[in-house]
């Protein structure tokens, strides 16, 4: 069956969700939660640039497009193939998912401690899980906008990570998400919680590769509950197809205590949106949230990242870069809320970008809303070209223009790469942009 994105939402879709083809139809509380977020989606629609989070992005493409939805998958994928979401040198448990369905023949749990559960959601919305029940849909809510309203409504699998009190996971969990598709535009709604118990800590990484340039949709919606003195590293790698499309929102509550930290990599799509939201709720909670984005040609990358400061002696660090060529479009929104009773509050905001082309956009805008008077806060946003006098040095060395252009584009990016806590990553992550930016073929010889 198909279906056409569009500002009001098309009845195929709500005939998919009342004809029960998707997980969880025999729970009653599932069956109502899409119920009422296919209503949600109904009234909200397709976000619009009359919205201020959504001002600078152009949707108009995706809205033009028409996907498949789909409940059989039969694709299959072997170690070779999925080469290029592996991280080498990384020990890990690895969780692969196919075309939007998790495939246990390539995943790898064995060892896994036994005071963490790691499962399809998909599987578990036809069980009686009450964590599950207690939390999907109730942090990222179906409010929050039309994307996640549809993804509540049409979810059909992703993972479910939950940390018992005192668990400390030995190794990263690397969700692995691949798009096999051929020519077929079908679109994937995979749904993520994560529940971290008192004093638990895990690192999550999570990797989209796409095998071919055909179009398909990603409209992906993660929850994550951090509960007293909970501790998770995240880190995020998209590499998806470049007629790809990639939206992502993750929601996460921070109880008393507990740190999040969040480093990202966004290179794939032709047009991809990361929306991070962190609720500080309780005191003593720490946020970080770091990232990179590179465009060219025409793509459209946009990221989003909100902090939202409740309690006393919070601290939130937000750091993004961004290299812009040829004709792409990037749009930055940081955003610091903080409540008057969060007083102690320590946060900061920055994003820089480099343009590489005089036809290159860049709309940035970080955003403090301060309501208390007891604070240390600051933001700031750069856009600029490489430096004329550091091309003239280096161009005075003995080195060719292109090659000194890329060095210099490429210690830009370092900054960001540099900061990722795990090293097999970093290693990755520096190879990954090498390989994409212009002008760093000899970049080796220099190191």
């Amino acid at each position: 069956m198909s279906t056409i994105i569009l500002n009001k939402p098309s009845p195929l879709t709500g005939e998919e969700i009342r004809q029960k083809n998707l997980p969880g139809a025999s729970q009653s509380w599932v069956a109502d939660l899409r119920e009422a977020s296919f209503k949600q989606y109904e009234r909200l629609g397709i976000p619009t640039p009359r919205m201020e989070d959504w001002k600078y992005t152009n949707l108009k493409s995706l809205q033009r497009q028409k996907f498949q939805f789909s409940t059989e998958n039969k694709n299959k994928v072997t170690e070779n193939e999925i080469s290029a979401a592996i991280i080498p040198g990384l020990d890990m448990y690895k969780i692969v998912f196919v075309d939007g369905v998790i495939d246990y023949t390539i995943s790898k749990l064995q060892g896994i401690t036994c005071n963490v559960k790691i499962a399809s959601l998909g599987d578990q919305l036809s069980t009686n899980n009450k964590d599950l029940k207690l939390h999907l849909g109730k942090h990222a809510t179906p409010d929050l906008n039309g994307f996640v309203s549809l993804n509540t409504a049409l979810m059909r699998d992703g993972i479910y990570i939950h940390l018992l009190e005192n668990a400390i996971i030995d190794k990263p969990i690397h969700l692995i998400y691949i798009s096999t598709t051929q020519n077929t535009s079908p679109w994937f709604h995979l749904r993520n919680l994560i529940i971290a118990e008192p004093n638990s800590q895990a690192v999550v990484v999570e990797s989209y590769v796409g095998f071919s340039d055909s179009v398909y949709f990603n409209n992906i919606t993660t929850e994550i509950s951090l509960e007293q003195n909970a501790n998770i590293t995240h880190y995020k790698i998209q590499q998806e197809a470049k007629q790809a499309f990639h939206v992502a929102l993750i929601k996460i509550l921070q109880n008393q205590g507990s740190h999040f930290s969040s480093y990202s990599l966004s290179i794939g799509g032709k047009l991809s949106r990361n929306e991070i939201q962190c609720d500080l709720s309780a005191p003593g909670c720490e946020c970080i949230l770091n990232g990179l984005y590179l465009a060219n040609e025409r793509q459209q990358v946009d990221t989003v990242a909100k902090v939202d400061h409740k309690a006393v002696n919070g601290t939130s660090r937000v750091f993004f870069k961004g290299i812009e060529n040829d004709k792409a479009k990037a749009i930055f929104r940081g955003a610091a809320y903080v409540h008057p009773n969060a007083q102690q509050t320590d946060a900061e905001q920055k994003n820089n970008n480099l343009l590489l082309s005089p036809n290159a956009e860049v709309d940035t805008k970080p955003q403090l809303e301060i309501y208390a008077n007891d604070v240390k806060c600051s933001h700031g946003a750069t856009v600029g070209q490489l430096d004329e006098d550091e091309l003239f040095y280096l161009r005075s060395r003995g080195i060719d223009e292109n090659t000194a252009r890329g060095l210099l584009t490429y210690s830009f990016a370092k900054e960001i790469i540099d900061d990722f806590p795990l090293t097999s990553l970093a290693q990755h992550a520096d190879f990954i942009v090498k390989n994409k930016l212009p002008g760093t073929r000899y970049l080796d010889d220099f190191q």
